[in-house]
C-alpha cells in the first residue's frame, strides 16, 4: 500500500475517533471501523423510474447489454437492483418504480473517464423509448467510508 493511500486511511480513522469525541488509537479505529484500501472506493447510483408495464423489458435491456463498462479502468462492479415491496410493521414498504443501476468505481476520475468515452456512447447507444420511464432518472454519486460484512463461522 502505497505511503499517501496509507496516511488518507489513517486519517479517516483519526476524523472517526474525533466523531465520537474521542481520540480513538489506531489499532481500536481499525477494529472499530474494518477500514480496507478496497473499501475507499465510488459508488455511482442512477435510480430509473420505470414505467408500470414496462419492467421486464427494462430487465431485458440489461440482460442484452453491450458489456463494454467491465473493460474500463478502474472499474470494479455493477449492480442492477429491482424495486421489491414488503410487509413490514403492518403497512406495505418499498416497492416503488426505481430499479437502481450501481457501479463501482476505484476514483471518481475513472467514472468520468468512462463516462467521456467511446465505449460509453456505444453502451447507451440503443436508446430505450420514452414511454419506458416515468419520470427522470437521478443520478448520485458516493464515496465508501464504511463496510461492515458478516464474519464467517471460521473467523
Amino acid at each position: 500500500m502505497s505511503a499517501s493511500l496509507q496516511a488518507g486511511i489513517n486519517d479517516r480513522r483519526h476524523s472517526a475517533g474525533k466523531a465520537y469525541g474521542t481520540e480513538l488509537n489506531q489499532s481500536v479505529a481499525k477494529n472499530v471501523l474494518d477500514l480496507r484500501y478496497d473499501q475507499f472506493m465510488i459508488v455511482v447510483s442512477n435510480r430509473i423510474q420505470v414505467a408500470p408495464g414496462y419492467e421486464k423489458e427494462f430487465e431485458n435491456r440489461f440482460e442484452g447489454r453491450a458489456r463494454l463498462v467491465e473493460k474500463h479502468a478502474g472499474f470494479i462492479r455493477l449492480e442492477i437492483l429491482c424495486p421489491k415491496k414488503i410487509q413490514l410493521h403492518g403497512s406495505d414498504q418499498g416497492g416503488s418504480q426505481y430499479y437502481v443501476v450501481l457501479t463501482y468505481w476505484q476514483t471518481a476520475e475513472d467514472f468520468a473517464n468512462w463516462t467521456a468515452s467511446d465505449a460509453f456512447r456505444e453502451a447507451h447507444s440503443n436508446r430505450p423509448p420514452k414511454e419506458m420511464f416515468a419520470g427522470p432518472n437521478v443520478f448520485e454519486m458516493h464515496e465508501i467510508i464504511q463496510l461492515v460484512e458478516a464474519k464467517s463461522e471460521d473467523s
